[in-house]
């Protein structure tokens, strides 16, 4: 592909109407984002061991959400939190961005009690072992599992 047809091709690509929803920016790709998860999830299924981790997408455009951090390789960056299989497939995905961001800001555990919930919201129930990383970890998350 030209330089200048992928120019073009990012000049047209639009997702959905300017206006925001509310305060959450993700608004425009959502929809998107829902049916990359639903694909996902039709034709790929977990095993029996499964992990919850946070990753981050080097990014240097504009972007509000966007999250700067000196001591990393890639300075700016997205956040994604991961629901994958051993392997390192991922079965779901949040993108940390608008309220989420706001919310996982908070590191005081009820974070990351949202985000592995909202990871693993149609998992729940099916004797599945689960690892986390210290981010996504502790205690009330733990009882929140076992129950």
């Amino acid at each position: 592909m030209t330089r200048n047809t992928f120019r073009d091709i990012l000049r047209f690509l639009h997702f959905d109407v300017n206006e925001f929803a509310g305060d959450d920016q993700l608004t425009k790709i959502l929809h998107l984002i829902s049916l990359l998860v639903q694909n996902i999830i039709k034709f790929k299924t977990l095993g029996a061991v499964t992990v919850t981790d946070e990753a981050m997408v080097p990014f240097r455009g504009r972007l509000i959400f966007k999250q700067y951090m000196p001591d990393k390789a890639s300075t700016y960056s997205v956040k994604l939190f991961k629901f994958c299989d051993s392997k390192g497939y991922a079965q779901y995905l949040i993108v940390c961005g608008g309220k989420m961001a706001k919310a996982a800001a908070n590191e005081d555990g009820r974070a990351s009690k949202v985000v592995v919930r909202q990871l693993m919201k149609d998992y729940l129930g099916e004797s599945r072992t689960l690892v986390t990383d210290n981010f996504l970890d502790n205690l009330d998350l733990a009882h929140y599992l076992l129950h």
